[in-house]
């Protein structure tokens, strides 16, 4: 994945998707897979206590804004991240402020949009008004929502209104649809969220 000069990029990665990425615990969606857990607080704490530190230690100047992307359960993630975070207060801003959020800008690359209580919880985030996200992208494959599987087939629909959602309150938000099923052109479907994230 390239970036332009002027954005530095940190890949993180993560084991056990289904517990790390999952905000809430809920039942598997497939035969042979694990349900899943409620561990992506405890991602999102360690980003924001350990990696982003570590990582902005190494600039010379605090970044203009901070994204986060993820691909599948990573993009569910990055969604909830990005509605989840009333900010967290900076050094020396008063409290009577906003506190900036953690991340400005996320990208859901075909992401997890058929989670249980998703749409939900989106809805309850945007209508409390603490959400400090400015932009947000979000992506399917054209073939994703062909599928029996019951839960899985709503995963386009769910995106088109996720998108609508966010637009609405007033997120510069997008929704592609790219060619294909959910393994198809992974590094091509996060160039073209990092490209539309970063202009």
């Amino acid at each position: 994945v390239q970036v332009p000069e002027g954005v530095s990029l940190v890949n993180v990665g993560v084991d056990l998707w289904e517990k790390n990425f999952s905000p809430w615990c809920a039942p598997r969606v497939f035969a042979k897979g694990p349900n899943f857990g409620d561990g992506a607080q405890k991602t999102l704490d360690t980003l924001i206590n350990q990696v982003i530190p570590w990582t902005e230690s190494e600039l010379t100047e605090p970044p203009a804004y901070r994204v986060l992307v993820g691909y599948s359960l990573a993009g569910l993630f990055s969604l909830w991240v990005g509605v989840t975070q009333a900010g967290v207060s900076q050094p020396g801003v008063s409290h009577v402020d906003a506190p900036t959020p953690t991340f400005q800008r996320i990208g859901a690359v075909s992401g997890s949009f058929w989670f249980p209580g998703l749409l939900d919880y989106v809805d309850q985030q945007l209508s409390g008004g603490v959400v400090g996200l400015t932009h947000a992208y979000l992506s399917l494959g054209d073939r994703e929502a062909r599928t029996p599987n019951p839960q899985i087939m709503h995963v386009r629909e769910n995106a088109e209104l996720l998108a609508s959602k966010l637009q609405n309150a007033g997120i510069i938000s997008t929704f592609e649809l790219n060619r294909g099923n959910h393994f198809q052109n992974v590094e091509g479907r996060m160039q073209k969220a990092l490209d539309w994230l970063v202009k």
